[in-house]
């Protein structure tokens, strides 16, 4: 899995300089052009714990070393939270001292 993610990269990172990749919530939905609907999309599988696994392994695997990893354990039973406030999503620890949060921008948004 982490793999896979890694191999999202660059595609994420160009594709606003190449008409080869296609997005994929253009094509499986006509609200694509929302941010909401993605961070929906994304909660909605970051509540799942292999897929919370996963991600946080893909964020540690992107953080710089000299810096602690994020331990799966301690957001493992952490809740998922969409539009908490003006967070995208929120990302609870188990004991709700911590989080990770998402800023989810998409369609050029500058702020």
């Amino acid at each position: 899995m982490l793999d896979f993610l890694n191999s999202l990269i660059v595609p994420v990172l160009h594709y606003k300089e190449s008409d080869q990749y296609n997005s994929i919530f253009k094509e499986i939905s006509e609200n694509y052009c929302y941010e909401n609907f993605h961070s929906d999309i994304l909660a909605y599988y970051l509540k799942r714990p292999i897929v919370k696994k996963y991600f946080i392994d893909w964020l540690n695997h992107r953080t710089v070393n000299n810096k602690s990893p994020i331990l799966f354990e301690d957001y493992q039973f952490g809740e998922v939270f969409r539009e908490r406030g003006r967070i995208d999503l929120l990302i609870f620890s188990n004991d709700k001292n911590s989080a990770i949060i998402v800023e989810n921008k998409s369609n050029d948004a500058s702020d």
